[in-house]
């Protein structure tokens, strides 16, 4: 077998960049890597079309990983009975535009469905984004891609191992402190966060079991 069928490329979106990774067979070994303008910005997604189609990059599939600056999560209130995949959605999409404004027709929807006396976890992004990465991988041949939230990928690595308790997954300028129970999203901050920010971590942290009236 050939080391090109080894490798895959993985997309990292940014707000401030588009990296492309190449990467092997052994977890984590980057073998090249290019950035490109953010897909919010005029040459963005043709850039990003024309890497994708070059010898360089070419791929069969893409694994897309969105960092969580430019996702929208929520956590719906309990339901407290079981609903249907079209209830969890219309609940969730509820939620978000209740939060985030504008239209179901907006966003992107991803929901996770929990225990009845846990709310319905969903993440979001904003139609364009997905839009523009849909028709970049068109454009340059590729037939599938996977598109997910860095909290997504972050969760899957960690396998759950913490069923009960805090979650804080940090990258440059942004933060999202999450509460789990019994493996079940209770609930969910993403926000900008300070340089220093484990000097910050504490009183955040405290600030978000207080707003949640569990300390």
């Amino acid at each position: 077998m050939s080391l090109w069928r080894l490798e895959r490329v993985r997309v990292v979106l940014r707000p401030d960049e588009t990296l492309l990774l190449r990467t092997g067979a052994a977890r984590g070994s980057a073998l090249r890597s290019q950035s490109l303008a953010p897909l919010d910005e005029p040459e963005g997604p043709e850039r990003f079309a024309e890497a994708l189609a070059s010898p360089e990059w070419r791929a069969r599939a893409l694994d897309i990983v969105i960092s969580n600056a430019l996702v929208r999560f929520v956590v719906t209130d309990p339901p407290g009975a079981s609903l249907s995949q079209l209830e969890e959605r219309a609940l969730a999409s509820a939620r978000l535009i209740a939060i985030h404004g504008g239209t179901p027709q907006d966003w992107r929807l991803a929901v996770q469905s929990q225990p009845s006396d846990e709310g319905v976890f969903a993440a979001a992004i904003a139609t364009p984004l997905f839009d523009a990465v849909q028709a970049a991988a068109a454009r340059a041949g590729i037939p599938r891609f996977r598109l997910r939230p860095m909290l997504t990928a972050a969760e899957g690595r960690a396998a759950r191992r913490l069923s009960s308790g805090w979650w804080v997954l940090v990258e440059p300028g942004w933060w999202c402190l999450l509460e789990a129970n019994k493996g079940a999203w209770r609930q969910i901050v993403g926000e900008p966060c300070p340089e220093d920010w484990p000097n910050h971590l504490a009183l955040r942290l405290e600030r978000a079991v207080l707003a949640a009236g569990r300390a």
